[in-house]
């Protein structure tokens, strides 16, 4: 409720629906080798070129501007940042999963089993992306963190997108809806940027057509079980036409290793249980107020299990 508030209180300015530059086809119209002498075409002048350039460069970057602004007002602002206001922030484990990602080296190489690698203590999500080449798959039990995680992420990638306007922007989708119509993935991404973040399908189709968008799938465990191989096949489709474009995508562990076929992304991590250390942590920075549980979890096994 808190976030739907939000999110409706800050009412987005439409996107504009040019991103085409006008300036090249200008250009085109007036090409410099066409003479005749019965008609003689204008030439634009130097000072026409000038002018019309910054106003289509301002449109583009007006464009990407909204779009930036309307991912980190609803899920930073409106999600995160919301959920996490007035709580002590936990360093959650990650361990590398290497036989959760296909491997298209594998028949090749031959190499033996992979072994599972625990990441340093304190390690934050932004470096392993990078070191993953930005295409990473994110695994954990139910509750684990993954969506905060992601969204960790996709503050970090949202800074960058605006310090640098090459960067793609980070959008985040949810992939339960993609059940309804099955579409390709690039259609889905389009239809999903109209109907969540209110973008012009002509000009969503542009930004995932070149790449300017960097998808954060989560939740492919809330696709119907019956249809998240195919799922999976439709992100491996989208992945050898688009195989440069950064991508992260999010998963509950049981249900992602329940399938055969693997997602193509370079590198896979799972959020580790936390340790009894962790928890007692956590329990004594709440001070008296968490006194009671925290002698519950000295004697019941089963509930310093679940906090775990």
């Amino acid at each position: 409720v808190v976030v739907s508030s939000v999110y409706k209180t800050h009412a987005p300015a439409p996107l504009l629906t040019q991103p085409e530059p006008a300036v090249a086809v200008k250009m085109q119209s007036f090409p410099n080798h066409i003479h005749s002498s019965t008609h003689t075409t204008p030439q634009p002048t130097t000072q026409e070129l000038r002018r019309s350039e910054p106003e289509t460069l301002s449109g583009a970057q007006t464009n990407r501007q909204r779009l930036i602004r309307r991912v980190r007002a609803f899920w930073i602002e409106g999600v995160l940042e919301h959920s996490l206001q007035g709580t002590t922030v936990m360093n959650l484990g990650l361990q590398e999963q290497p036989d959760a990602v296909a491997n298209s080296w594998q028949s090749v190489l031959q190499q033996p089993g992979t072994m599972l690698r625990p990441l340093p203590p304190g390690t934050h999500i932004t470096p392993v992306y990078d070191s993953a080449n930005e295409a990473l798959l994110i695994l954990g039990a139910p509750g684990a963190g993954k969506t905060t995680l992601l969204l960790a992420l996709a503050r970090d990638l949202l800074d960058r997108a605006e310090r640098n306007t090459s960067s793609p922007v980070p959008v985040i989708f949810n992939l339960s809806s993609w059940t309804l119509k099955h579409q390709s993935l690039h259609d889905w991404l389009v239809e999903e940027m109209s109907s969540k973040y209110q973008v012009p399908r002509k000009l969503g189709h542009a930004l995932v057509e070149h790449e300017q968008i960097l998808p954060l799938l989560d939740g492919l465990d809330e696709v119907d079980a019956r249809e998240r191989a195919a799922c999976i096949h439709t992100i491996n489709s989208y992945r050898q036409e688009h195989g440069m474009q950064p991508m992260v995508v999010c998963s509950r562990i049981t249900d992602y290793l329940a399938q055969t076929e693997r997602i193509s992304l370079t590198s896979a991590v799972t959020i580790q249980p936390l340790t009894y250390a962790q928890v007692q942590n956590y329990v004594a920075s709440g001070g008296e107020a968490l006194h009671a549980l925290h002698v519950a979890l000295q004697k019941d096994t089963d509930l310093r299990e679940l906090a775990e």
